[in-house]
């Protein structure tokens, strides 16, 4: 018992500091921006007469769920009867390879599919969806992870002291951090952190924000789209295997999904989001490599 809380004490002095170091970024982040007019939304436009039906969201999503959970896990089965002979499972060490390197052709897949499903849509709809591509709307994803960043890493240090005062979860690092770490393949790590870095936030971007964001705007406003957007994205992320330990890592995401969303009414384009997720991912695996070192 003793043990414990002298692991919970140092688990809240390190979020602590955490907490007082990007707390008080977050604090100049948030009031340079509100006097720069960052979190003002610009003139509303025109209603565009271009919709995204409910068929369009579900289409969209459902290309992304089949090859995660359809076809990955059966080449990886095929994979396993060409490599042994037989269905018996082999090494762990040699499913996570196998399923590293599956994983990375389903997303390629994913992506590719994705890209022939906005070339069907035709253009007027994929200009809807993916709005301007210019260095300003690059700028605004820049400008919004400055802004956001230490907002996010504040919050999470402090859902991480009241989830560690309240429950004392056993330290667990994410999945996709256990995975990155768990590569021995310099060629499947460095692949990975590419399409963690660069690909995974396109694919999310364009079915989140691009997709269920613009569809639920349809219905109920940008502000409540942005917000139900945003949950959805936390619980997209949620891993049941890791309790309540995965509870300040969703909080965070909410926070990060709200700025994402918001940015995107607020510029119209859907390479601001791109951007600010790019930025987040490539900060993230850098810090994981760092502490690890």
């Amino acid at each position: 018992m003793i043990e414990i809380m002298e692991h919970v004490k140092d688990i809240v002095f390190d979020h602590a500091m955490g907490l007082a170091f990007f707390g008080f970024l977050a604090l100049v982040a948030v009031i340079v921006a509100g006097l720069k007019g960052f979190f003002r939304y610009p003139k509303e436009k025109l209603p565009s007469s271009t919709t995204i039906s409910l068929g369009d969201m579900v289409g969209c999503f459902t290309i992304y769920f089949s090859v995660q959970l359809l076809v990955v896990p059966f080449f990886v089965l095929v994979a396993i009867y060409l490599l042994t002979g037989s269905w018996t499972m082999p090494s762990e060490a040699t499913i996570q390879l196998l399923q590293g390197w599956i994983f990375l052709g389903g997303t390629g897949v994913v992506i590719l599919s994705i890209a022939t499903y906005l070339k069907f849509l035709g253009e007027e709809k994929r200009d809807y969806l993916l709005g301007s591509a210019c260095a300003k709307d690059v700028w605004l994803g820049l400008a919004g992870w400055c802004v956001g960043y230490p907002i996010v890493m504040a919050i999470a240090h402090f859902s991480s002291i009241v989830v560690a005062m309240l429950w004392a979860p056993a330290d667990q690092e994410q999945v996709a951090v256990r995975f990155l770490k768990g590569v021995d393949s310099q060629a499947l790590l460095a692949l990975s952190i590419f399409i963690t870095v660069l690909i995974i936030p396109i694919i999310e971007e364009v079915l989140f924000r691009g997709f269920l964001q613009a569809w639920l705007r349809q219905r109920w406003g940008r502000n409540l789209a942005i917000l139900a957007t945003a949950a959805i994205f936390a619980l997209f992320h949620y891993s049941a295997s890791q309790g309540l330990a995965n509870l300040p890592f969703c909080i965070s995401l909410f926070v990060l999904a709200c700025f994402l969303g918001f940015i995107y009414e607020r510029q119209h384009s859907l390479l601001s989001p791109i951007v600010l997720h790019i930025l987040f991912n490539a900060v993230g695996v850098s810090m994981m490599f760092t502490i690890s070192k």
